[in-house]
């Protein structure tokens, strides 16, 4: 497609001012409810954005408007983004829950947002991710009321506030407001045989788990650094119940000494370039492989500051044997959390169903270590601190009577139910393991009642159908099937062998969602929930490359759409960076 077909800018778009820009049409008409039975239309984006058709003015980077124009408007070849939604209803109808993120996000240009994202796993046992929207946030931006308003609005404009099953969030306390009264607002929505059910905070509030190892890190550096807080924890269990950290009392001086001299020697290493390479040749002549600055080179980092001519004020700050055993334990502590915060905001695979696992792994690592190290320790402290916080968060998450997480868990067939008596092996610890299979129990005891109504319909359904007469020579009569008892499907789930370590648990659902078929309804709705907002802060990580230092006066509508449109396939990433690339080459 040649630049000529630009030709369709208003002619006087240099009078656009470069700063200000228009707003941009909706992307989905606000006056066209969108129904099950809408019908998709291939053709221009902008036939379908808005009717007659607006153009979008200029913004100060040509090369950006040229762009969008070219991909978006003017290309007729990708699906509409009607798509989404017609998918979402056909999710919905066929009984499926979806269960969304959201989180907050401050540009570089001081304008705030919100980004939900939607999340189920489709009758192919395929796991869906997808952005339902970008909210340009206004004052009053930390208000509850004003959140929940905000996220109505996107679940009303896609049709499936009646459908929503958990919001997975960080811990902020607006939040815990914003989820209240989301309720109230998802409480009018009609419920269906399909949908019995509508949104429920206790049932739907999930807590984003890598904000609460976070938290506990935090609570952990306090003691670290020997210093209280210097203003009130941020974040609360329950609304309307603030809690304020304990001071701890001054701990071992030498930590805080040897981290200021590890901090030194970071900002040596990395902007001092004779430093680099003494560092590189030091490596090199003992044997190591140097991939990055790490404390897994203590003895060229050592040898280095001894010996060099370079800066002889770093001779006094030398890390000694003694600091070298203090980093190591150190970075044998902060490394219980690394594999956990990994593993839990992936998005490739579900996650929910490790959240119990990873949690009772790192709260029983930090009772070793602190074991290991003296509870009056610096060390010790810190896992005290550490662990505190962490299990007041899992009590919290899993005093429920329905546990998404262990329901997601025993909905693991590589884990099941007795991943638990691995985890809590004694007798002591029976009553938690009794509690985890009593709330896999009552959601199953839920969706096999929705079952029973689903098939009553079916049923009264068939009956009004006109009977056709039975052949006389009929053979129907030999594949008559006579009902022999069996246990419940519940208790024939949690004997099922396991399979391997390896298994890709969604592909094993989709060969034995019809010898479970209760289980798997409970395992597509809760294997899709994810265990962190990380799917929200991904958006505003695309945001962060697309508002950037020397491009940062994109009107909120343009940024949401680049944002939304990325995500449904119709900005590729490789033509971003093309064009980005090309905006700093004409710099």
């Amino acid at each position: 497609m040649s630049d000529s077909e630009l030709s369709d800018l208003p002619s006087d778009h240099e009078s656009y001012s470069q700063i200000e820009e228009l707003s941009l049409p909706p992307l989905i008409p606000q006056s066209t409810p969108i129904l099950p039975s809408v019908e998709v239309i291939n053709g221009s984006l902008s036939n379908i954005l808005q009717c007659p058709r607006v153009v979008l003015p200029p913004t100060s980077s040509k090369l950006f408007t040229k762009g969008l124009y070219r991909r978006e408007l003017l290309d007729t070849q990708p699906p509409t983004i009607k798509m989404l939604p017609l998918e979402l209803n056909s999710h919905i109808k066929r009984g499926g829950r979806i269960s969304i993120t959201t989180d907050a996000w401050s540009a570089r240009n001081y304008t705030d947002y919100a980004a939900i994202t939607a999340h189920w796993i489709n009758d192919k046992w395929q796991q869906k991710s997808k952005v339902l929207d970008v909210i340009h946030l206004q004052e009053p931006i930390h208000s509850g009321e004003y959140l929940a308003q905000q996220l109505a609005i996107v679940t009303n404009d896609m049709g499936i506030t009646g459908a929503i099953f958990t919001c997975t969030r960080d811990n902020a306390s607006a939040n815990t407001v914003m989820l209240a009264e989301y309720e109230k607002i998802a409480q009018e929505q009609e419920v269906t045989t399909q949908q019995p059910w509508t949104f429920k905070v206790k049932e739907g509030d999930v807590r984003c788990i890598a904000h609460i190892i976070n938290i506990a890190v935090q609570e952990a550096l306090k003691t670290l650094k020997a210093a209280p807080a210097e203003q009130s924890e941020s974040y609360r269990c329950e609304q309307g119940a603030a809690r304020i950290p304990t001071s701890f009392s001054e701990s071992n001086i030498e930590v805080k000494n040897t981290l200021g001299k590890l901090r030194r020697h970071i900002y040596v290493f990395r902007n001092r370039r004779q430093w680099k390479d003494a560092l590189q040749k030091q490596t090199i002549a003992a044997g190591l492989k140097k991939l990055q600055l790490s404390l897994d080179m203590p003895t060229p980092i050592t040898a280095i500051c001894a010996t060099q001519q370079m800066d002889l004020s770093m001779r006094d700050i030398a890390l000694t044997p003694e600091d070298w055993i203090t980093l190591h334990a150190l970075q044998n502590f902060f490394y219980i959390f690394v594999k956990p915060s990994q593993k839990l905001q992936a998005s490739l695979y579900p996650t929910l169903n490790f959240a119990i696992p990873q949690y009772l792994k790192m709260i029983k690592k930090l009772e070793a270590l602190r074991n290991e190290v003296g509870i009056s320790s610096t060390i010790g402290l810190a896992c005290i601190a550490a662990h505190k916080k962490l299990n007041e968060y899992y009590t919290l998450a899993t005093n429920h009577r329905w546990s998404h997480s262990g329901v997601a868990t025993i909905c693991d067939p590589r884990m099941n139910l007795n991943v638990f008596n691995s985890l809590w092996p004694s007798s002591t610890e029976e009553v938690k393991r009794n509690r985890v299979k009593q709330q896999f129990h009552d959601v199953f005891i839920r969706y096999r009642d929705r079952q029973y109504f689903l098939e009553e319909e079916k049923r009264d359904a068939e009956a009004n159908l006109p009977q056709l007469p039975m052949e006389p020579d009929s053979d129907d009569d030999l594949y008559i099937s006579h009902s022999i008892y069996q246990e419940p499907e519940w208790k024939r789930w949690l004997v099922e062998p396991r399979p391997g370590p390896a298994t890709d648990i969604l592909k094993y659902w989709a060969a034995k969602q019809y010898q479970y078929p209760i289980i798997a309804a409970i395992a597509q709705d809760h294997l899709a929930i994810p265990a962190t907002s990380a799917p929200s802060e991904r958006v505003f990580s695309n945001g962060a490359d697309i508002l950037t230092k020397k491009r940062n006066r994109l009107s909120p509508e343009t940024l949401r759409y680049l944002l939304c449109l990325r995500d449904w396939g119709h900005i590729l990433d490789t033509e971003e960076s093309e064009a980005e690339d090309a905006d700093d080459e004409r710099e």
